[in-house]
C-alpha cells in the first residue's frame, strides 16, 4: 500500500480503543474515542498496512460484484429455500414498483413511471417477505431440534450481521439468508440459538455449537465469503 489510503474518521463515545473498519459501503472508517489524539492515526494505519491492504482489496472485489449484479435479474435464485424465480417485467404509468407472484415461480415487478420507488427497493421487499414466510418457521423448528426455547423471531437486512441474538430472546435474522446455501443458512440459525444459551462466545458456546452442528468451523469460515450469493440490487436497494 503505497501512503495513507483514504478515509474518515468517527468518535464514538462509548468506544473504549481505536477500530479500523473497511467496507464497501463507507471506505476506511477509524472508530476513536472521545479526546483521541488524532495526530497518532497515520502511525496507526501504518502498523496495520498489510491487513489494510488486503481488506481494501477484498472491498474493491465486493464493490466490483455489487456493480456486475446490480443490473435487472431475469431469475432469483432464493437458494435456502430451493426456488429459483422467473422475473418479468412490466413498465406501467405507476408512480411505484409492485411485485406479484404468479404460478410456476413467476414473480413480476411492475411500475416506472416517475421513478419514485425504485424497483430494487420493491424487490427487496419481495424478499423480505419471503424470508418472514420461510426463515421464521424454520427457525422454530432449528431451535426446536435443539431444545432451545427463543421467545421470537424477526426478519432485518443488516448491513453487516447475517443473524443476532437479543437478551431479551428475539433471534434476528438478515433476508439476505434467503440467497445463501441451505447448510450455511442452518448453521446461521443454531448459532443464534446457541446464544440463549452462552451470550458471548466462550469454550462452552462453541461446545454448544458443536453439539448441534457437525463441521461448524468449515461452515464459519465459507460464511465469510457467503456476501458472493448475494446480488448486489439486494444490498443497495
Amino acid at each position: 500500500m503505497d501512503g495513507l489510503p483514504e478515509h474518515s474518521i468517527r468518535e464514538h463515545a462509548r468506544a473504549k480503543r481505536v477500530r479500523i473498519k473497511v467496507s464497501a459501503q463507507d471506505g476506511v472508517e477509524i472508530i476513536v474515542p472521545a479526546g483521541f489524539d488524532r495526530r497518532e492515526i497515520p502511525a496507526l494505519l501504518l502498523e496495520h498496512a498489510e491487513w489494510l491492504d488486503h481488506a481494501m482489496r477484498q472491498v474493491a472485489e465486493r464493490r466490483e460484484f455489487l456493480e456486475v449484479t446490480s443490473a435487472r435479474p431475469e431469475r432469483i435464485a432464493l437458494r435456502a429455500v430451493g426456488e429459483t424465480w422467473r422475473v418479468a417485467w412490466n413498465e406501467t404509468s405507476a408512480r411505484s414498483w409492485r411485485p406479484s407472484e404468479a404460478e410456476g415461480s413467476l414473480l413480476t415487478l411492475s411500475g416506472g413511471s416517475g421513478d419514485s420507488e425504485r424497483w430494487e427497493t420493491a424487490a427487496k421487499k419481495w424478499v423480505v417477505h419471503k424470508a418472514k414466510e420461510r426463515l421464521i418457521p424454520w427457525m422454530g423448528r432449528e431451535a426446536a431440534n435443539c431444545r432451545i426455547p427463543i421467545e421470537k423471531t424477526i426478519i432485518r437486512c443488516q448491513k453487516t450481521r447475517w443473524g443476532s441474538y437479543s437478551t431479551r430472546g428475539t433471534v434476528s435474522l438478515n433476508a439476505q439468508l434467503m440467497f445463501l446455501p441451505t447448510d450455511l443458512v442452518r448453521y446461521v440459525m443454531i448459532h443464534e440459538a446457541c446464544h440463549a444459551i452462552h451470550s458471548g462466545h466462550s469454550r462452552e458456546f462453541w461446545a454448544l455449537v458443536a453439539e448441534h452442528q457437525a463441521g461448524h468451523g468449515a461452515l464459519r469460515k465459507a460464511l465469510r465469503a457467503a456476501w458472493r450469493f448475494v446480488p448486489g440490487w439486494m444490498i443497495n436497494g
